[in-house]
Formats: C-alpha cells, structure tokens, sequence
C-alpha cells in the first residue's frame, strides 16, 4: 500500500481534526474527488463496517383504489 501524499502534512491534519463531523466529511469528499483516496489520519472510524449490499429487487406495496379505502375511525366504530 502506498502511503497518500496528505499522511504526513501535520498542518492538514490538525486543520482535519477541529472540524466538526459535517466539516470532516465535506474534506474527506473534497479530497477523494482530487486525489482518489484519503490519509491515514482522516478515514472514517467506521469506515471498516460492513456495509448493505445493493438492492437488486424491489418488493412494491399496492396502494387499494380510493373506494375501497374507509377512514381508520370507520373500523373502529366512530361515526
């Protein structure tokens, strides 16, 4: 592995680490646009979690035409 060229910037690294959690992720954007990957000292700390596979389907609920539809009151016994 190659280290990145912002590993060892100590000035980028300290401007890193006083942003706050959106300021972190607009750099670390900012930063893969440009370079294609990040320094050490700015991956995200849960960056190593697994991570949900991509839908491949879709289950599609069906939504009953309007005339059949009655109020939730209406089951209850509310007029």
């Amino acid at each position: 592995m190659t280290q990145h060229v912002l590993d060892s910037n100590a000035d980028e690294s300290s401007y890193f680490g006083k942003r706050n959690r959106h300021g972190r992720a607009a750099y670390r954007r900012a930063v893969i646009a440009v370079t294609g990957s990040l320094p050490v000292w700015a991956k995200d700390r849960r960056s190593n979690r697994t991570t949900i596979p991509d839908i491949t389907t879709m289950e599609i609920t069906t939504i009953p035409p309007i005339n059949e539809w009655h109020p939730p009151w209406a089951v209850w016994g509310v007029s």
